[in-house]
Formats: structure tokens, C-alpha cells, sequence
């Protein structure tokens, strides 16, 4: 009679942690639906905030034709030569840190306006371009400023 006893109050302790697993599993499953609105909701977000940095897109339609008039049919072009010269960076790195170009803006078939940084020091710099008939670009800085900097 103690045998039975005994089984059929194991058979209910493991109908209870049954029940517990069991509503372990909603709460999981209703967590990982949060997660996953949660997921969504930043993906649209990223999106919108992508759209909004293409319109951020500082060159005007005129500078974009004369750029192609001279032969840059794509004026990411010039961002990208910039980015090969980060010689152009008239800061060292610190800590280790090599100095890069990050974000990079075509003001206009002249000028751009640079981001650059190492990782631990950062600082900005606005450049002038011209564009050789074999095109190659040249490069003069005209200004620069690390962050935390005055001058």
C-alpha cells in the first residue's frame, strides 16, 4: 500500500513540474514574440533612418552634372579616392589607433567634408578636390579639427 502511496505522489509531483514546464514554455514563447516585435520594430526603424541619411546627401544636382560634364559619372567616386589617402589626416592615431575617414560628404565639385577617427580620438576635416584631365584627383586640406580640440 506504501508503494502506491508513494507512486501516485510521484505521478502528481510530476504532473506539477509538468505544468510548470508547460508554462514555462508560454512564457518563453510570448518573450520570444516580444523579441521578435522588438526585432521588426528596429528593422523598420533602420530603414526609416537609412532613407532619411540618403536624403542627408549634400551634393546638389548641379555639382553632380558638372562632376559628370568633367567625367565622374558617379560622385562616390571621389569619396572613395579620399578614403585611399588617409595620409590626408593630419592627426596620428592614439593608443594604437590608425586614423581612417568614416563618414565622408561631397559638398560639391569642390569641397568635401570628411569624418575621420581611430577608434579612440576623432576630428573632422573639410577638403578641396580638383580632377585632372586623365582623372586623377588631387587633394588639399583646407581645414581640420579633433573633437575636444579649439584649434
Amino acid at each position: 500500500m506504501e508503494d502506491k502511496v508513494e507512486y501516485l505522489n510521484k505521478i502528481e509531483t510530476t504532473k506539477i513540474d509538468l505544468k510548470v514546464v508547460m508554462n514555462d514554455k508560454i512564457i518563453l514563447k510570448d518573450e520570444q514574440r516580444t523579441l521578435k516585435d522588438t526585432i521588426d520594430a528596429l528593422e523598420k526603424e533602420k530603414e526609416v533612418l537609412n532613407n532619411i541619411m540618403q536624403e542627408l546627401i549634400t551634393i546638389d544636382a548641379a555639382s553632380i552634372e558638372l562632376l559628370k560634364y568633367n567625367g565622374i559619372s558617379d560622385y562616390t567616386q571621389i569619396s572613395e579616392d579620399l578614403r585611399l589617402h588617409p595620409e590626408l589626416i593630419p592627426y596620428d592615431g592614439v593608443l594604437g589607433g590608425t586614423m581612417a575617414f568614416t563618414n565622408i560628404y561631397v559638398l560639391n565639385d569642390k569641397w568635401i567634408y570628411a569624418r575621420f577617427e581611430d577608434g579612440h580620438i576623432q576630428g573632422y576635416g573639410i577638403y578641396e578636390y580638383t580632377i585632372d584631365q586623365f582623372m586623377n584627383i588631387s587633394w588639399e586640406i583646407i581645414d581640420s579639427v579633433l573633437d575636444g580640440n579649439e584649434n
